[in-house]
C-alpha cells in the first residue's frame, strides 16, 4: 500500500505558514497581562461546583477488587442475595427521603 500525500490528493493539508520571529524583539505572547481589576477572572457557579465534585470524586476511596470479585462470583453461581428492606433503605438515604 502506497500512501501519498501530495496538493491533490483530498487528504492533504499544507503546511501551516507562520511569519518569521526576529531576534531580539519579544514575542507579543511573552508580554505581561496587567495588574488590577482589568486581570481579574470571574468563576462561575457551575466552575465552583465541578472543582468541588471533582474534589469529592478523588477524595471516595477506590473500589476494593477482592469485593468486587467475590459479588462477581456469587452472582455468576446464583448465589447473591440483595436484602430488599435494605436497598429500599438506602435508595431512600440516597433521594434524601427520610423515614
Amino acid at each position: 500500500m502506497r500512501i501519498d500525500e501530495t496538493p491533490s490528493s483530498p487528504h492533504f493539508t499544507p503546511p501551516v505558514q507562520r511569519p518569521p520571529v526576529e531576534v531580539g524583539k519579544p514575542h507579543p505572547y511573552d508580554q505581561q497581562l496587567p495588574d488590577g481589576p482589568e486581570a481579574a477572572v470571574e468563576v462561575s457557579d457551575e466552575a465552583r461546583l465541578l472543582q468541588r465534585t471533582k474534589q469529592l470524586a478523588q477524595a471516595t476511596p477506590d473500589v476494593r477488587k477482592e469485593r468486587v470479585a467475590e459479588i462477581r462470583r456469587q452472582i455468576e453461581s446464583g448465589t447473591y442475595q440483595v436484602d430488599p428492606r435494605q436497598l429500599a433503605r438506602r435508595i431512600l438515604e440516597d433521594l434524601g427521603v427520610s423515614q
